[in-house]
């Protein structure tokens, strides 16, 4: 006997949203910034690959990132993580 629980809808809804996200993102954030000179080159269950030119992508993206409590954790537990 087969049995489907709500499960199934709740993960295809999750699916659903994230790919929505995604969407998102790449036409109203990297196209509006970007134009063509980014290209996905790949994407995934839950993200994009880019290829971007640019002279510096960090200072490029800097103004648009949150500086958040989570962030400035990260960046310092990265050894490689740039600074301001």
């Amino acid at each position: 006997m087969l049995v489907f629980n709500k499960r199934v809808y709740l993960g295809m809804s999750i699916l659903d949203i994230s790919k929505a996200l995604m969407y998102d993102f790449h036409y109203n954030y990297m196209k509006k910034k970007y134009d063509k000179n980014c290209r996905v080159l790949m994407t995934d269950t839950d993200g994009l690959m880019y290829e971007i030119k640019s002279e510096d992508f960090v200072v490029d993206i800097s103004a648009d990132v949150s500086e958040n409590v989570i962030h400035q954790t990260l960046r310092k537990a990265l050894p490689l993580a740039y600074s301001d």
